[in-house]
């Protein structure tokens, strides 16, 4: 499962990830049985680079496999047993995401942040591992946000809003290759 906060720069996605991941830590931990293992892994993704955010000099290669399967090399995973953990490592890789002063935003992200939790089934190990997906984007900005930007700022701003269109048409497009699977969709990944 995913979930994405997208929005204008400004508008509280980050709070509000910050408080789903709250809520998340608390209910996994209350919900998961003996034979449940939880990992937590984050990752930032920066222009057209990935990194963990646990890691700051650890670069990540997205790959895909021949199944069609993605796999984040150099991604390090680590396995919570309790909510405090969660939080702490939440709070640690929130930290280390790249922000920036704006007009909109006195912190406004300048990345993406993959928060991404694996549950493992230890009792039955031929079960596939559940995966949650939560994407805070950085949030998107009109001409008008970035009039006072310098030139750095303007050229992340010009690829925050490039990554978020190419978003878009990756969703509506998925969306009409699930209305006719006979019919070939190119979905723009890359």
């Amino acid at each position: 499962s995913s979930i994405l906060a997208y929005g204008q720069t400004g508008s509280g996605k980050t709070f509000t990830i910050s408080g789903l991941l709250d809520r998340l830590a608390i209910d996994l931990m209350q919900q998961k049985g003996e034979a449940i293992k939880l990992h937590i892994s984050f990752m930032e993704l920066l222009g057209n680079t990935a990194k963990d955010l646990l890691n700051t000099a650890s670069k990540v290669d997205i790959l895909e496999d021949k199944f069609g399967g993605v796999n984040l090399a150099g991604l390090q995973e680590i396995e919570v047993e309790d909510a405090e953990k969660f939080l702490s490592l939440c709070q640690e890789a929130s930290q280390q995401r790249h922000t920036s002063t704006t007009l909109k935003n006195d912190s406004s992200s300048r990345s993406h942040a993959v928060y991404r939790v694996r549950v493992e089934n230890t009792e039955f190990r031929t079960a596939e591992d559940g995966q949650l997906l939560i994407v805070d984007l950085a949030g998107a900005e009109n001409a008008a946000d970035s009039q006072f930007h310098d030139k750095e700022r303007i050229k992340e701003t010009q690829a925050i809003n490039s990554s978020l269109m190419t978003l878009k048409e990756c969703i509506k497009n998925r969306a009409r290759a699930a209305q006719d699977p006979s019919t070939y969709v190119h979905i723009p990944y890359r």
